[in-house]
């Protein structure tokens, strides 16, 4: 897979390209993805996604977005998914006043496309005047086709990364999972604490959590994670570790069960499989022993060990 960071003209001679964002790339997202590369083969030609390195929502907000997937997983995905492209736009000031119709003849003269996919709500130009209908017309003028995938609703929820990240932050990840391309996971270098796990008998990974990344709801979790080509159960704490008041920024506390290795400084993901119970201030440290004891039965009776 190629990625480029700009639409030069004449970049490709034939496309058939996919919109959007994409964070998560959840079931709906896929279904987008998957029919330009399914086009592209009937067509005998390229597949292509215009994504951004940053969010477009995020531009015009005082507040930062947040990401369901960094975007070194998410061009993972789109690689093994079979796309052929990545066009990596950063969306400036320049990008959001540019009119749809100019946007559309950047797309053309850069990419040629033989079909653009979209899903059923997809916005762009300036002030979102474009649209699907907006696509279908252009495409009459510059001989590409116009396919828009309708929305995917599940359990009478429209399928959206705004709708996922409502699962993860609201602590039902299991829920989310099921509608990602991988599960929900936080992924960083292991930090140096101050040991206090270890020194009641249950060492942690400690994990801060990006402010770029989406925050489950606090709490503990059933998790899993990959180790030298072995998976383990994991339990996760997110939280601030509210029985010593120590920390300001959300952690991830992560306990590898039948796992006693050093593994500081080294880059990890850990998944989250499905919350346990909310977090607990607990009053002594017997009893954030015993509840971490109940905890991890808990979570291997639910995964059968």
């Amino acid at each position: 897979m190629k990625i480029y960071y700009s639409l030069e003209k004449n970049l490709l001679n034939s496309s058939c390209i996919a919109l959007g964002f994409f964070d998560g790339i959840h079931i709906g997202h896929q279904k987008v993805i998957n029919d330009a590369v399914e086009t592209a083969k009937l067509s005998q030609t390229n597949s292509t996604v215009i994504s951004f390195r940053n969010q477009p929502r995020a531009f015009f907000s005082d507040s930062a977005s947040t990401l369901i997937v960094p975007i070194e997983k998410k061009l993972k995905i789109l690689e093994e998914m079979g796309v052929n492209n990545v066009i990596l736009l950063d969306f400036n000031e320049e990008l959001a006043n540019l009119s749809a119709e100019k946007y559309v003849e950047m797309l053309v003269n850069s990419l040629a496309p033989k079909a653009i996919t979209v899903g059923f709500n997809h916005h762009f130009g300036k002030k979102n005047e474009g649209n699907n209908d907006f696509l279908i017309k252009m495409g009459e003028i510059y001989g590409y086709e116009t396919r828009t995938i309708p929305a995917v609703i599940k359990n009478h929820n429209t399928i959206s990364s705004t709708y996922i990240k409502y699962l993860i932050q609201n602590g039902k990840v299991d829920i989310a999972n099921e509608l990602l391309y991988y599960p929900y996971s936080i992924e960083n270098v292991v930090k140096e604490g101050v040991k206090r796990g270890r020194n009641i008998g249950f060492p942690t990974a400690n994990l801060e959590i990006l402010n770029t990344c989406v925050v489950p709801s606090f709490g503990v979790y059933q998790g899993k994670i990959n180790l030298n080509n072995r998976m383990y159960l994991t339990i996760v704490n997110i939280g601030n570790r509210p029985t010593y008041s120590d920390i300001e920024t959300p952690l991830a506390e992560v306990h590898i069960l039948g796992f006693n290795s050093d593994i500081y400084g080294q880059k990890i993901e850990v998944i989250l499989e499905k919350k346990i119970r909310n977090e607990i201030k607990f009053n002594s440290e017997n009893e954030l022993i015993e509840q971490i004891n109940n905890d991890i039965q808990n979570v291997a009776s639910l995964a059968n060990l």
